[in-house]
């Protein structure tokens, strides 16, 4: 059993010991972020820290990149990187990004706080005398590498924030020249910008070089830090950060921090310690940079934005209730509004009963009339037609006015006999008829309809004009029910033309022999049908009018319908409607 585990320890730490040997890459990338001139820099100031790290690693290879601000960005999206070396923002910049740690500080023995060692300086031309305080850079021109330097403009910003100096907001004109950042002096000899942002200690180090000479230039809102030797704008924050990017293992990582740390030769050790990075995250949390770059800037949206789950939530629920008493207090309101529109169509209708009732009085009334006005009228007519026969036999030498009494008298008896046959007419219109249906000549029924309609005609001066073949067909109906829509029909029809001041009605009359029908279309020129009303139009106590009932064409409809035919109400093309009635033809 002991040899079994044995032999299994020894195979698993072989093959850590392959797989190791298979990650384990005889060469260290190391990137470093060249912010004065990547095409120029040179590694003697990484010189001191390659050389410990191949003290301790003898073995591998040290590759130096020295990249700018994007190509840093690349390198690391490709993983092309073991170990990075870049100034602070730059690493908080990244940090949000890619896993990043700071594995050691950089030293700088001028310094006695290490952790003070990074600042930016705003410069202007000695000449410039007028320039002095921060408030003096409002709506100059103000020249920087780029917004995403750390020193070359970050901390400067961050100075002309809290004095009301906004960049983005044009208090102050902003030109980005790009690295290299010494060209920035160049831009300000030639007038092309009023100030410059570089970092600490680089005048100092141009001038060393005999690049440039200090006495040329003036510090704007110089801050004095002790022990600090380079002219300075704005506060001091630790040094560059010496980082792993997490591809490297335990081991390596801490071969490379035993270099970093221990002194090589004569020389002390070029890091220390890691610091601590906060400062340059609170910086960049007032600047709302990178990690903080969503975050708004006014403390109360921070507020909101920081609870923004518990308070979305919280409107929401009162969102629905607010959206619940809403739809609670509209579907009362409807119900309300649906009750008081059938109480309203219930007294409607209880007054068009009403109506009716008092019509179908009127109808028994016409009938007892009509019926006592025939025996008068057969005496009217049996007197006048007694008078013309006695005019008749008399002498019309002796008495000259015989023609013309016999000519009154002919008057009287055709005015009678007319009278007695509307009457007769009526009187059959309003006898209780039964469903029998009989053969019936169109053309005498569209006179009764006529005789019938007359008065209303001339009352609203309507003419009535009815275009019949040569030839026409019976029909087999009944006939007191064809009477009742056909009047419907045309009454109909003069309603739709109560407002004009004359007018005229179409009754055109053909045969549908393939059908076997008889067509009456009726065409009035009233104000025509909307496609509402063409809808509804035969919906009973539906009506247009105020006074109307809405039986009519209901009613008409039904009685077409129960004997055969159909009744449709469409617009006319020339204006109005066109009632169209489509009755069988009788059998022959």
């Amino acid at each position: 059993m002991l040899s079994r585990y044995l032999s299994a320890l020894s195979l698993y730490c072989l093959l850590a010991i392959i797989g190791l040997s298979a990650v384990a890459s005889p060469i260290i990338h190391l990137g470093v972020l060249d912010w004065r001139d990547e095409s120029k820099a040179t590694t003697s100031r990484w010189a001191a820290t390659l050389a410990a790290i191949e003290q301790q690693q003898p073995s591998k290879k040290i590759v130096l990149h020295q990249l700018s601000l994007e190509g840093i960005a690349a390198a690391l999206a490709e993983e092309r990187l073991d170990y990075l070396i870049t100034n602070p923002g730059h690493y908080v910049q990244l940090s949000q990004t890619y896993p990043l740690a700071p594995l050691a500080t950089l030293s700088n023995p001028f310094f006695d706080l290490p952790q003070q060692a990074i600042g930016s300086v705003v410069l202007v031309p000695a000449t410039r005398i007028e320039i002095n305080r921060w408030e003096d850079l409002r709506s100059l021109t103000l020249g920087a590498v780029t917004q995403d330097a750390f020193g070359g403009f970050q901390l400067i910003w961050d100075e002309l924030e809290q004095r009301g100096l906004n960049p983005e907001r044009a208090s102050v004109q902003l030109k980005l020249t790009g690295f290299p950042m010494v060209q920035l002096f160049d831009s300000l000899a030639k007038g092309e910008v009023d100030a410059i942002v570089v970092r600490s200690c680089l005048a100092e180090v141009l001038a060393a070089e005999g690049r440039i000479n200090l006495a040329d230039y003036r510090v704007v809102g110089e801050q004095k830090h002790p022990n600090y030797p380079c002219l300075t704008s704005s506060q001091l924050y630790p040094d560059w950060p010496f980082l792993s990017t997490g591809k490297q293992t335990a081991a390596e990582v801490s071969q490379v921090l035993q270099a970093l740390l221990q002194p090589v030769g004569n020389q002390p050790a070029q890091w220390l310690a890691p610091l601590s990075y906060q400062p340059v995250y609170a910086l960049f949390e007032r600047l709302r940079l990178g990690p903080f770059a969503s975050f708004p800037h006014n403390p109360l949206l921070t507020a909101v934005y920081q609870y923004r789950y518990p308070l979305l939530l919280v409107f929401g629920l009162l969102l629905l209730i607010f959206t619940h008493h809403i739809r609670v207090g509209y579907l009362v309101g409807k119900r309300s509004q649906e009750l008081q529109q059938a109480m309203q169509e219930s007294q409607q209708k209880q007054k068009e009963l009403a109506h009716l009732s008092r019509f179908a009085v009127m109808g028994e009334l016409a009938a007892g009339l009509a019926h006592e006005l025939n025996q008068p009228l057969t005496a009217i007519l049996n007197y006048a037609q007694g008078s013309q026969r006695l005019l008749q036999q008399i002498n019309g030498e002796n008495n000259p006015q015989k023609e013309p009494l016999i000519a009154a008298a002919q008057k009287i008896v055709a005015q009678g006999e007319r009278a007695a046959e509307i009457i007769r007419n009526l009187r059959a219109f309003m006898r209780k008829g039964n469903s029998d249906q009989q053969q019936l000549d169109p053309k005498q029924l569209l006179q009764e309809v006529r005789l019938l309609m007359d008065a209303s005609l001339q009352a609203q001066k309507v003419a009535l004009n009815v275009y019949l073949p040569e030839k026409l067909p019976l029909i087999r109906a009944n006939r007191v029910e064809f009477l009742q829509i056909l009047i419907n029909l045309v009454s109909n029809a003069l309603d739709a033309m109560q407002h004009q001041t004359a007018g005229r009605i179409d009754i055109f009359v053909e045969q549908d022999r393939q059908r076997n029908l008889l067509v009456f279309e009726l065409i009035d020129k009233g104000e025509g049908l909307s496609t509402e009303v063409e809808q509804r139009i035969f919906e009973p106590f539906f009506t247009t009018r105020p006074e109307g009932m809405g039986l009519g064409l209901s009613l008409s409809r039904t009685l077409a319908i129960a004997q055969g035919a159909s009744l449709n109400l469409v617009p006319h093309s020339a204006g109005g409607a066109c009632a169209c009635l489509e009755w069988p033809l009788a059998n022959e």
